[in-house]
């Protein structure tokens, strides 16, 4: 999902974010979408959530659903 700014949805009863649209992704998008976007993206490292992603050995555990659930809930 794509919004104007970057969300924080829910899916599920878990938090999830939204498409972020950065220098890193704008490359990976359709051509007419990147070229819709302009030159303007802001940088990933500036904002306030920056090193808060969920780390891959937590995603291979089989309860991860569960434990992203209860993080959710707080």
């Amino acid at each position: 999902m794509l919004f104007d700014g970057h969300e924080i949805i829910y899916a599920e009863g878990i938090a999830a974010e939204s498409m972020l649209t950065d220098t890193r992704t704008k490359p990976v998008l359709p051509a007419h979408i990147a070229k819709d976007m302009g030159d303007v993206i802001p940088g990933h490292s500036d904002r306030p959530h920056a090193g808060l992603d969920v780390q891959e050995g937590l995603l291979n555990r089989p309860d991860a659903a569960a434990i992203l659930r209860r993080a959710s809930a707080r």
